[in-house]
């Protein structure tokens, strides 16, 4: 019984993580749309905005990460915490993001591309599948070197790397009780009186 509940608490931590990617690049997204528009027009400006999506990516899943942690450790529940936990429920994101960019890699073969070509439904399919890869990927768009069917091995490494370590800081804070709130941010607010 105890093993089922923690699979199902991996599943639910990761789809928990999955959100926090997804609303993360939804609001780079906006952001891009508001404000960074004018910077993006050159491959510098676009790198930047990346970065500063790659942060809120952190942000998000660092959050939800020390959130999961911190309820790991309530008394009332029976769920192991170890430092690596915080990778191990980034499992589900990893395979979702790995079907994601090889669905991408699949419709830009060219034997898809002729089928598309001819048939609509297809055409559909592959308009579905790149509105997907390009809207989960949008902030780390200013890496990408978008060639045809090519991504650079930067962006590979930051897709996959920057949630995963996002995660691990995450839970690790959170089962060793340190806010980066209340030591780093609390006190340049609001500095002790002498």
């Amino acid at each position: 019984m105890p093993e089922k509940a923690t699979t199902a608490r991996y599943i639910k931590g990761g789809f928990i993580l999955l959100k926090s990617q997804v609303l993360a690049s939804i609001t780079s997204f906006i952001i891009y749309l508001l404000a960074f528009l004018f910077l993006t027009k050159n491959a510098v400006g676009f790198a930047i905005y990346s970065t500063f999506s790659m942060i809120a990516i952190f942000l998000f899943v660092y959050s939800d990460a020390f959130k999961i942690a911190k309820d790991d450790l309530k008394p009332h529940h029976k769920y192991s915490h170890y430092p690596l936990k915080g990778a191990a429920l980034e499992i589900v994101p990893v395979i979702i993001t790995t079907i994601i960019i090889v669905a991408w890699q699949l419709v830009h073969t060219s034997l898809f591309r002729s089928l598309a070509y001819q048939n609509s439904i297809v055409n559909t399919i592959l308009v579905i599948i790149q509105a997907i890869f390009v809207g989960y990927t949008f902030p780390f768009h200013g890496f990408m070197q978008l060639n045809e069917n090519h991504i650079s091995l930067l962006s590979y490494f930051l897709i996959y790397l920057v949630p995963l370590l996002s995660a691990m800081a995450g839970y690790l804070a959170g089962i060793h009780d340190f806010s980066l709130y209340n030591k780093l941010i609390f006190p340049l607010i609001y500095k002790k009186k002498k």
